[in-house]
């Protein structure tokens, strides 16, 4: 839910982790682009596990969209 998180960001000045609902690339490319907001990362474990995508894949689009 990138609106609360966006959300979240604006009450604090705190760096934000964002946990829970990664399941595709897209959300990693959707999170790279709140950096500027203070999304400082992100918890994607159980996409790894599952197989969704790799890490260098991830690192890749969050590199490419922020």
């Amino acid at each position: 839910n990138t609106e609360l998180l966006a959300q979240v960001c604006a009450k604090t000045r705190k760096p934000v982790v964002a946990s829970g609902g990664i399941s595709s690339l897209e959300d990693v490319a959707a999170l790279a682009k709140m950096v500027s907001l203070g999304v400082e990362g992100a918890i994607m474990g159980k996409a790894l596990y599952a197989g969704k995508f790799e890490f260098p894949e991830a690192l890749k689009v969050a590199a490419a969209s922020a």
